[in-house]
């Protein structure tokens, strides 16, 4: 019986401490990294306010390669020491953390979460819509 408890114990912990992608990288992707590649601006055609537009990829190049974060663009661009090639481009680099959670949600598979909608284009707004005149109907008035 006590076998039976330690293995679903470590089950658990192992299952527990998994990247998710919606808690621990979409945040940072927020954060970091839609200023130049969200919904109002894709520099390089690279899209990443969804786990779907990140397996995507930049016009049809994948920069990330589920189960192989060593050979994913993503995890290249955000460790590199090339200021020139290291991703953002402004500021501090990512933390460790940030990046673990990258690489781990990469290692396993990259799941992209089901309904998760990509982030709404601001200027749809209907705030930012020119005014149409409109014509009243016949008989009006």
């Amino acid at each position: 019986m006590n076998r039976w408890v330690i293995i679903a114990i470590y089950c658990w912990v192992g299952v527990a401490d998994a990247a998710d992608y919606l808690r621990d990288i979409k945040p940072v992707l927020k954060a970091r990294c839609y200023a130049c590649h969200g919904a109002l601006k894709q520099k390089a055609g690279l899209r990443v306010d969804t786990a779907a537009n990140i397996l995507k990829g930049a016009k049809g190049d994948a920069i990330v390669i589920p189960r192989k974060p060593a050979d994913s663009e993503l995890v290249y661009r955000v460790t590199t020491q090339d200021l020139d090639e290291r991703m953002p481009p402004e500021g501090a680099p990512l933390k460790p953390n940030e990046i673990a959670a990258i690489k781990e949600w990469i290692a396993t598979g990259a799941p992209v979460p089901k309904g998760e909608t990509a982030e709404a284009d601001p200027r749809a707004h209907w705030a930012f819509q020119v005014p149409k005149k409109m014509l009243l109907p016949e008989g009006a008035g």
